[in-house]
């Protein structure tokens, strides 16, 4: 399933998350959080166990064709890899680095997008999202109990996504196509090594 990721940075959200009948902070109903409001709110006053409660409903509620939709699924392949290479998860463990390795679509490579905090989870996992502990060139990018955080929210461009974080000077990137290269942080710069697809 291709996606134009130009359109969904564009979109809005054509629908508010809603939980206990009230629609969440960041949601369609209340406009799309800046860096400064996701870095102050932490976790949305929502338990981990609501979090992820919350994030399943959406991904419910998402069709697929998602051409026009803020939240949804996909598997992130490496432009500069030919597309056969995708972003993958090492292992589910706290900590555990983000990789890439062969596409074959599978969980272990589907993430949700969840416009309220602009987070990326891994399906699967719903309560780990990718994160960074710095924004320095290089960090690694891995899987952390979600938190709503700015280091969490991602935003996806053009062929790139970039970390809200970092004021959005900051992309994924790769320093080898080959099997388990690590997946890090660094300057987004026009380099096919920082560039991603959609499927």
């Amino acid at each position: 399933m291709s996606l134009l990721f130009g359109r969904i940075v564009s979109a809005i959200g054509l629908a508010a998350v809603v939980v206990g009948g009230v629609a969440l902070p960041g949601s369609a109903a209340q406009g799309k959080p800046s860096a400064s409001t996701i870095a102050g709110k932490g976790s949305l006053g929502m338990s981990v166990e609501q979090r992820v409660a919350a994030k399943k409903a959406a991904m419910a509620e998402a069709t697929r064709s998602v051409s026009a939709l803020s939240s949804f699924t996909a598997t992130y392949r490496s432009v500069g890899s030919g597309y056969v290479m995708c972003l993958d998860v090492g292992s589910y463990a706290t900590g555990s680095p983000m990789v890439i390795a062969p596409c074959h679509y599978r969980t272990s490579q589907r993430y949700f997008y969840w416009d309220v905090d602009g987070s990326l989870t891994a399906t699967g996992d719903y309560s780990k999202c990718l994160d960074v502990q710095t924004y320095n060139d290089g960090q690694s990018v891995f899987l952390h109990p979600c938190h709503g955080g700015a280091s969490q929210s991602w935003s996806i461009g053009t062929n790139r996504i970039y970390n809200v974080g970092s004021s959005y000077s900051k992309c994924l990137d790769l320093g080898s196509y080959a099997n388990g290269s690590p997946v890090v942080l660094y300057r987004c710069y026009e380099a096919n090594s920082q560039k991603w697809s959609a499927a």
